[in-house]
């Protein structure tokens, strides 16, 4: 498995199935470095996200798919199919 598909839970704040010090030992980091990795990586999915929102749409209804959108989204991301 690679090493962002390791650290994908923590970016909606679960625990994942690997500890982050089983991660940290598989690709010799500390545990420092996982955390880093964590709080980088929730930081530029905020990013996104709030870019995604912030443009423009074309009516109401567009708000309500693109809404519906990263809420199927973020529950594929929960359920692992992601």
């Amino acid at each position: 498995m690679d090493f962002l598909q390791l650290l994908k839970p923590w970016l909606m704040g679960d625990e994942g199935s690997v500890s982050r010090e089983e991660i940290a030992a598989t690709f010799n980091l500390t545990q420092g470095a996982i955390r880093m990795a964590i709080h980088r990586m929730r930081n530029d999915f905020g990013k996104a996200i709030r870019a995604e929102i912030a443009q423009p749409m074309n009516s109401p209804e567009d708000m309500v798919d693109e809404l519906r959108h990263l809420i199927e989204a973020l529950s594929a991301a929960n359920d692992g199919n992601w």
